[in-house]
């Protein structure tokens, strides 16, 4: 997962990896996070950052959420953070 500029330039980056991140989640519930591909690319601009980041907030709440996926979920929300403080950012993350 990387966090870039228009241009393709790493302002940050964090390693996960998507089956240890993502529960299976209903898209309908979670459509942000429902819908990254584990195996493509997934990208997230800034209004789709913010709408992430709700998600997140939300599902580390979930009883299911093991002790990884939140530690996961954390470095996400952290990542939309940085993103959403200004334009032009880019949240990608690079499936398998």
């Amino acid at each position: 997962m990387s966090l870039q500029t228009e241009r393709g330039r790493i302002e940050a980056e964090e390693s996960i990896r998507g089956n240890e991140l993502l529960p299976q989640v209903n898209p309908d519930e979670y459509p942000m996070i429902g819908h990254i591909d584990l195996y493509g690319n997934t990208i997230f601009n800034r209004q789709q950052m913010v709408t992430l980041l709700s998600e997140v907030e939300r599902l580390k709440k979930e009883s299911f959420i093991t002790q990884t996926q939140q530690e996961s979920l954390e470095l996400v929300e952290r990542m939309c953070r940085m993103g959403t403080r200004k334009v032009h950012r880019y949240l990608w993350f690079l499936g398998d």
